[in-house]
């Protein structure tokens, strides 16, 4: 899925709805963004995937950070870091993973 020329202010986009209707129809089995920032920059929005990926059984990664959900121990960091401080994911300069 692509949103060409959309900024991620939120998840109201065309390719975001397209993704998270495959994943509620159990068609896939993970939403995989290269960076986080992509999927939205705002932390509610990131909450929010994290309780859906939960809930259906789907697993959530950004390739740019430390945000993954395809084992406990990544889903248990996730929330603990989205809880924190979002920003904390992700270094800001290097998109390099950041673990705390």
């Amino acid at each position: 899925m692509e949103d060409a020329g959309l900024w991620a202010e939120d998840l109201k986009r065309p390719g975001i709805e397209e993704a998270l209707g495959i994943l509620e129809r159990a068609d896939a089995q993970a939403l995989v963004a290269a960076k986080r920032e992509r999927l939205s920059p705002a932390l509610l929005d990131l909450v929010a995937l994290l309780a859906s990926a939960q809930k259906q059984g789907w697993a959530l990664v950004a390739l740019d950070c430390a945000l993954e959900t395809t084992t406990p121990a990544g889903e248990a960091l996730a929330h603990l870091e989205g809880a924190e401080n979002s920003n904390r994911l992700c270094s800001p300069k290097s998109g390099e993973l950041s673990v705390s």
